[in-house]
């Protein structure tokens, strides 16, 4: 006897529909070994998906623009912080020229 490909097997062992390949499994042996996509999604479906991953695109776009305002506040108020602590050490310098060094807790 020569050798049956698998798909000859699989279907003569089952005795015609217990056992062997499933449908799925047979369309896919005879369209060459390809599987046809498991669920092709509709027109509405689609435009479902598109409008939520718009609006999951948008959050995350308007997270991002927040955490970079944030991020400039922050830096803005440490300047700010930085140019005052300066102005605080030049004007107790001035008027205590005995101090080399002041500590922040001072201030």
């Amino acid at each position: 006897d020569s050798i049956a490909s698998g798909v000859d097997l699989a279907t003569s062992a089952g005795g015609g529909g217990g056992g062997g390949l499933h449908d799925d499994e047979k369309e896919a042996a005879a369209a060459g070994g390809r599987r046809r996509p498991a669920a092709v999604l509709s027109a509405e479906e689609r435009q479902l998906v598109k409008a939520a991953l718009g609006e999951a695109l948008a959050e995350a776009h308007a997270a991002a623009a927040l955490r970079l305002e944030l991020h400039r506040y922050s830096r803005m108020l440490l300047l700010t912080l930085a140019l005052e602590v300066d102005r605080l050490e030049q004007l107790i310098r001035k008027h205590h020229p005995e101090y080399h060094y002041i500590d922040l807790e001072v201030l």
